[in-house]
């Protein structure tokens, strides 16, 4: 037993040697105790505060970091464009293994890893997120922005304090569920989670930020849920889902659901795809929007200047409009300083934590003059190259909008750094509609309301689980005037 014990001890040594000092990307700096095991990793997503952490390790160590064994952050725009760029050479890593189900037989288009096999899936369904097709969305935003008018118009009565983002999730979920299937979640209307969807949603992003550090476990996880027969949080959303494709006839025409099930044979979707589509678009498709929004809301609030200037520009155009009548997209895509706003949102606040992780194929690759060699985890975080100074200036912690009014060349040099709806082939399908949604009903709540944060000297809270919540509450009054 000794010796057995003795062997094991030299060769832990040998392998810990090999990984700092021998191996081929050995030189490549890092917190010395993640070039070993992934706990580092693990104990930054359990924090909840990855993206800093993230950012952190590359203030201190350069552009290129190893944060967990054979895993390597950048935080370079041409990295990103590299990476992201190459349609089939890069595959996606199988820590997107845990987002789905276990068996992977039927994964979607966040959990397929095939290049080959996404770009299918995706071509299938693309059609239906067209900025063609998302325009007939406008009258939907509509109603449900003037539902969400009427909670604040109670909350200013009453001088209720609520939680921001909370209601920016309520009003976008509302949204997607009219949006996909045809009839609004109504959390506008009860102001909670009513049907606990929203819960079993944080859970399941939850389980897979965690497991997939270790994607390795998750067949076991799931091998012995199903032995168990335990439920699983996603199960909710499913039997909420399947409860509409089962019902299709009383379907709205107008529906992701409805255009999906008319797609069926001529783009041959299976039932299977046509579950994970609408999946897809309630678990993540109002994420992007809420959080959006949450952060332009409170980054306006701690900085006048900008929203003195937003309003200036959003009361001129609205001169001769109705107070109850949102702004269309084609109008408000026209004001510069709204656009901005938006754009600068997206930037300084990202929606994902962590780097989107691809695999480095036979033959090795090559990135900022670094050598991969094959089977190399590698990713850029959205949030790495948002806050890199060498992309976006000495101020690129601070929210500034007019960053994004200067002269056409640079402005696009910054777009090239914006990662928040991804790159390439996975980018996301949802970006016209986020735009258009977060145009309309960001320039009509700044026209009707004023906002104000309800503790200015405390800083938000955030935590992230893949996707970056934040948390700060505020109170509101209708405009009386505008000037």
């Amino acid at each position: 037993m000794f010796y057995i014990l003795l062997a094991a001890v030299i060769l832990l040594v040998q392998y810990i040697g090999w990984q700092l000092f021998f191996g081929p990307l050995a030189d490549i700096k890092g917190p010395w105790l993640a070039k070993l095991t992934r706990i580092p990793e693990l104990l930054a997503v359990n924090r909840g505060n990855f993206e800093q952490w993230n950012i952190e390790l590359h203030r201190k160590y350069g552009p290129v970091v190893c944060y967990a064994p054979g895993k390597f952050s950048i935080n370079t725009v041409t990295a990103a464009r590299e990476l992201y760029g190459s349609r089939y050479k890069f595959p996606k890593s199988t820590f997107y293994y845990a987002f789905g189900n276990p068996d992977n037989v039927q994964s979607d288009l966040f959990t397929e890893i095939n290049p080959k096999r996404h770009a299918i899936k995706r071509r299938k369904i693309a059609s239906l997120f067209s900025t063609h097709e998302v325009h007939q969305y406008e009258p939907v935003m509509d109603r449900e922005t003037l539902k969400l008018c009427s909670r604040l118009e109670e909350f200013s009565q009453t001088g209720k304090h609520f939680n921001m983002p909370d209601w920016m999730q309520f009003y976008a979920f509302d949204v997607i569920g009219e949006l996909t299937l045809g009839e609004s979640f109504n959390y506008l209307g009860y102001g909670y989670d009513h049907n606990r969807i929203l819960e079993a949603i944080r859970l399941t992003f939850r389980y897979g930020a965690h497991v997939g550090v270790f994607p390795e476990l998750h067949p076991i996880v799931g091998g012995l849920t199903q032995a168990l027969r335990l439920k699983i949080p996603f199960d909710i959303v499913a039997k909420h889902i399947l409860h509409y494709m089962n019902n299709k006839r009383k379907c709205d025409e107008s529906s992701f659901l409805a255009k999906l099930f008319n797609l069926k044979e001529k783009r041959n979707l299976s039932h299977m795809e046509i579950f994970n589509t609408v999946g897809s678009n309630i678990a993540a498709g109002s994420d992007t929007i809420s959080i959006a929004l949450s952060t332009a809301f409170y980054m306006l609030m701690k900085n006048p200047v900008s929203m003195a200037r937003l309003r200036k520009e959003i009361d001129a155009a609205a001169a001769d409009q109705p107070r109850d009548e949102p702004f269309s997209f084609a109008q408000a895509r026209k004001l510069p300083y709204l656009q901005a706003c938006i754009k600068e949102a997206l930037r300084i606040h990202p929606v994902t934590a962590s780097p989107f992780v691809r695999v480095v194929p036979s033959g090795g690759a090559i990135f900022d003059g670094v050598y991969f060699p094959a089977g190399s985890i590698i990713g850029v975080n959205p949030w790495t190259v948002h806050y890199n100074n060498d992309v976006y200036g000495p101020d690129a912690a601070s929210f500034q909008p007019e960053r994004w009014l200067q002269d056409p060349s640079i402005m696009t040099e910054l777009e090239k750094g914006m990662l928040t709806f991804g790159l390439g082939s996975h980018s996301c399908l949802g970006k016209p509609l986020a735009m258009m949604q977060m145009s309309k009903v960001l320039s009509h709540l700044v026209r009707s309301f004023d906002f104000e944060l309800v503790d200015k000297e405390q800083p938000w809270s955030t935590s992230s689980m893949w996707l970056v919540k934040q948390e700060y509450h505020c109170s509101v009054k209708i405009r009386e005037t505008q000037s």
